[in-house]
């Protein structure tokens, strides 16, 4: 994907499309995280759009379309305070996590 120039972390809202040509292969990735062969393999020809609404600067929201196969494509709330949650995904099943923003010193650790 390639972002705007006037886009930075602290404003991320827009509509954004993957070019497969400039991005890397995905099924190592996946395959770490035990995601079958098949499926590797659907995930990578899929197109995938990515929508960000960012309510606030703590905040952001994105709706993952995916067009092939049966996925469904998945919709992520975060909310940047280092608190955990949890989100059900159609291709992961529960994912827990959580977020903050970070300084590039402690990005780079």
């Amino acid at each position: 994907m390639v972002a705007l120039s006037n886009i930075d972390l602290h404003s991320l809202f827009g509509t954004y499309t993957r070019q497969k040509s400039c991005s890397d292969d995905l099924n190592k990735v996946l395959a770490l995280h035990g995601v079958n062969m098949l499926a590797c393999k659907a995930a990578t020809a899929a197109s995938v759009h990515l929508t960000i609404p960012q309510p606030s600067s703590n905040e952001i929201k994105m709706a993952q379309p995916i067009t092939a196969g049966k996925f469904s494509g998945t919709n992520e709330d975060y909310t940047l305070d280092w608190e955990w949650g949890s989100n059900e995904d159609s291709f992961f099943g529960t994912v827990e996590g959580r977020s903050r923003w970070v300084g590039v010193d402690e990005g780079r650790k």
